[in-house]
């Protein structure tokens, strides 16, 4: 499926895209995606993780466009080595948040030093960096006002209360900021939403769409637990991933960016849409502490004006056409 979009030009304000470009994190569904895309695009893409690409989860797009490596981004020597083989690069690569809770030293290692390294390899060799950053670092959800959203976050809302996750990603907006100062890096930070799709892996928000299709494979009325009021900015893999691309060849101001859809979707409302796409009774058993009243309680979702200013483009894929896309593609992966 392709991406949905308003503007479907070129990017508002494009550079000379660049010839060559290196996506960390590749065989993540993120980083994937961006590959594809980058591919798409015109790009050579040198693709970097530490895991080998997985039949189903890997990208699309053939070897002799793409070049992978296996290497971690804690390495300066591998860092350094795929920095020099690109005009440009994308950073994906991460270690995520968990629902058990964050894990404070593999962030600091993976997520801020390794990060570092890169910011440090790409500022000396005058290469952009356009890194995946996250709509955490705004702090945890904001309460309801009578049963609807608070407004959505903005780029220049502070942060505050902010996780051991949250906090890498604002630590690494605040190094972009200063290598940019002090040496001339040039960056964008994606903020991202809550990202689904095709080659979704188990996450820390997105787990509720493969435990709810587990349960309705094995029988069971699916339960969660979790708070079915509460609202995130729910993003179609497929749009972020362009959203990404388009950043790496416009000429754009050293900003974050949000990429997101602009609107609060209840937890209820995705999962109630996700049974309806597989013809599943919508029946879920909420064995949290809160039961669904069909109002918000609290919603975290991000303006995209800047996006669409910057970039041409708001991720708008509709929700349920980007659910029932990965669905075909877990069907696919399950048939194989």
């Amino acid at each position: 499926m392709g991406v949905t979009c308003e503007s479907k030009g070129t990017d508002m304000s494009e550079s000379a895209a660049p010839k060559t470009v290196l996506v960390t994190g590749a065989t993540g569904m993120l980083g994937s995606h961006i590959v594809d895309r980058l591919v798409q695009r015109g790009a050579d893409v040198v693709a970097l993780d530490l895991a080998a690409p997985e039949p189903g989860y890997a990208w699309e797009s053939g070897e002799d466009r793409v070049t992978s490596l296996r290497g971690d981004i804690t390495d300066r020597a591998v860092v350094q080595d795929a920095v020099d083989r690109v005009d440009a690069i994308v950073h994906v690569a991460a270690v995520l948040a968990k629902a058990e809770g964050d894990p404070p030293g593999p962030l600091m290692a993976v997520n801020v030093v390794g990060t570092h390294s890169l910011f440090e390899a790409a500022a000396a060799a005058g290469k952009k960096v356009v890194f995946a950053s996250s709509g955490s670092v705004y702090g945890p959800n904001r309460t309801a006002i009578d049963g609807e959203p608070a407004p959505a976050f903005v780029e220049t809302d502070p942060p505050h209360d902010l996780g051991f996750y949250a906090l890498s990603k604002q630590v690494n907006e605040l190094y972009a900021d200063a290598f940019a100062r002090v040496q001339g890096l040039r960056w964008a930070a994606m903020r991202c939403g809550a990202m689904f799709g095709p080659r979704l892996r188990m996450g820390l928000t997105t787990r509720h769409l493969l435990s709810v299709l587990d349960d309705i494979d094995a029988g069971r009325v699916p339960q969660v637990n979790g708070d079915p009021d509460s609202g995130l900015d729910w993003v179609n893999v497929e749009d972020a991933a362009e959203v990404i691309a388009r950043a790496v060849s416009a000429d754009i101001p050293n900003v974050p960016i949000n990429v997101s859809t602009g609107k609060a979707t209840r937890l209820e409302d995705v999962l109630t849409t996700l049974l309806r796409v597989v013809g599943a009774d919508e029946t879920i058993d909420w064995i949290g502490d809160r039961t669904p009243s069909g109002v918000f309680t609290s919603a975290r979702y991000y303006n995209n004006d800047r996006s669409h200013e910057l970039l041409g483009f708001r991720p708008s894929t509709d929700l349920e056409v980007g659910l029932r896309t990965f669905v075909d593609w877990r069907n696919g992966m399950r048939n194989r």
